[in-house]
Protein backbone atom coordinates (compact mmCIF):
# COMPACT_ATOMS: atom_id res chain seq x y z
CA UNK A 1 0.00 0.00 0.00
CA UNK A 2 2.50 2.66 0.73
CA UNK A 3 4.70 1.91 -2.23
CA UNK A 4 1.81 2.98 -4.25
CA UNK A 5 -0.11 5.63 -2.41
CA UNK A 6 0.38 9.23 -0.87
CA UNK A 7 0.43 9.01 2.55
CA UNK A 8 -1.00 12.58 2.79
CA UNK A 9 -3.89 12.19 0.80
CA UNK A 10 -4.07 8.70 0.57
CA UNK A 11 -4.82 9.03 -3.92
CA UNK A 12 -2.46 6.79 -5.58
CA UNK A 13 0.83 8.17 -5.92
CA UNK A 14 3.17 8.80 -9.44
CA UNK A 15 4.13 4.79 -9.38
CA UNK A 16 0.73 3.65 -9.18
CA UNK A 17 -0.55 5.98 -11.68
CA UNK A 18 1.74 4.91 -14.20
CA UNK A 19 1.09 1.51 -13.45
CA UNK A 20 -2.65 1.97 -14.33
CA UNK A 21 -2.22 4.34 -17.19
CA UNK A 22 0.39 1.58 -18.74
CA UNK A 23 -2.42 -0.79 -18.40
CA UNK A 24 -4.90 1.99 -19.68
CA UNK A 25 -3.03 2.51 -22.59
CA UNK A 26 -2.55 -1.17 -23.83
CA UNK A 27 -6.59 -1.59 -23.24
CA UNK A 28 -6.85 0.72 -25.86
CA UNK A 29 -3.87 -0.28 -28.37
CA UNK A 30 -5.90 -1.60 -31.77
CA UNK A 31 -9.20 -0.29 -30.37
CA UNK A 32 -11.00 3.32 -31.27
CA UNK A 33 -10.79 3.45 -27.66
CA UNK A 34 -10.32 7.06 -26.05
CA UNK A 35 -9.69 8.53 -22.94
CA UNK A 36 -8.58 11.96 -21.54
CA UNK A 37 -6.38 13.53 -19.12
CA UNK A 38 -6.43 16.38 -17.19
CA UNK A 39 -3.72 17.48 -15.31
CA UNK A 40 -4.76 20.14 -11.76
CA UNK A 41 -2.52 22.17 -10.55
CA UNK A 42 -2.88 24.77 -7.83
CA UNK A 43 -1.93 27.79 -8.70
CA UNK A 44 0.12 29.75 -5.93
CA UNK A 45 0.38 27.02 -3.39
CA UNK A 46 3.85 28.20 -2.68
CA UNK A 47 1.96 31.43 -0.68
CA UNK A 48 -0.41 29.21 1.24
CA UNK A 49 2.97 27.26 2.53
CA UNK A 50 4.59 30.37 3.11
CA UNK A 51 1.94 32.43 4.36
CA UNK A 52 -0.15 30.26 6.78
CA UNK A 53 2.70 27.60 7.22
CA UNK A 54 2.98 23.82 5.97
CA UNK A 55 -0.20 22.31 7.90
CA UNK A 56 -2.36 24.54 6.12
CA UNK A 57 -0.65 23.26 3.06
CA UNK A 58 -1.71 19.89 3.96
CA UNK A 59 -4.89 21.14 5.05
CA UNK A 60 -5.27 22.16 1.53
CA UNK A 61 -3.69 19.26 -0.63
CA UNK A 62 -5.66 16.84 1.24
CA UNK A 63 -9.40 18.89 0.62
CA UNK A 64 -8.51 19.19 -3.12
CA UNK A 65 -7.85 15.39 -2.65
CA UNK A 66 -11.35 14.78 -1.45
CA UNK A 67 -13.10 17.36 -3.89
CA UNK A 68 -11.20 15.16 -6.91
CA UNK A 69 -11.70 11.65 -5.47
CA UNK A 70 -15.37 12.17 -4.62
CA UNK A 71 -16.22 13.59 -7.71
CA UNK A 72 -14.75 10.53 -10.14
CA UNK A 73 -16.98 7.79 -11.39
CA UNK A 74 -16.38 3.87 -11.24
CA UNK A 75 -13.28 3.81 -13.84
CA UNK A 76 -12.38 7.24 -13.60
CA UNK A 77 -8.99 7.53 -11.79
CA UNK A 78 -7.35 10.12 -9.73
CA UNK A 79 -3.85 10.48 -8.41
CA UNK A 80 -1.52 12.71 -6.90
CA UNK A 81 1.53 13.34 -9.33
CA UNK A 82 3.49 15.12 -6.48
CA UNK A 83 4.15 18.85 -4.57
CA UNK A 84 0.26 20.51 -5.86
CA UNK A 85 -0.45 18.33 -8.46
CA UNK A 86 -3.02 15.73 -9.19
CA UNK A 87 -3.90 13.61 -12.37
CA UNK A 88 -7.17 12.73 -13.65
CA UNK A 89 -7.81 10.25 -16.08
CA UNK A 90 -11.17 9.72 -17.99
CA UNK A 91 -11.82 6.40 -19.93
CA UNK A 92 -14.45 7.06 -22.96
CA UNK A 93 -14.65 10.72 -22.42
CA UNK A 94 -13.59 13.77 -25.05
CA UNK A 95 -11.75 16.75 -23.72
CA UNK A 96 -15.05 18.50 -24.42
CA UNK A 97 -16.91 16.43 -21.62
CA UNK A 98 -14.16 16.61 -19.15
CA UNK A 99 -13.71 20.64 -19.72
CA UNK A 100 -17.88 20.63 -18.89
CA UNK A 101 -17.54 18.61 -15.63
CA UNK A 102 -15.09 21.43 -14.61
CA UNK A 103 -17.19 24.16 -15.05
Amino acid sequence: YQALYDPLTHLPNRRCLFKTLNAEVEQLKGSLGKGTLAVVDIDFFKVVNDTYGHQMGDVVLKKVANVLSNNTQEGEFVARFGGEEFILWYPNKTPSCVEDKFM
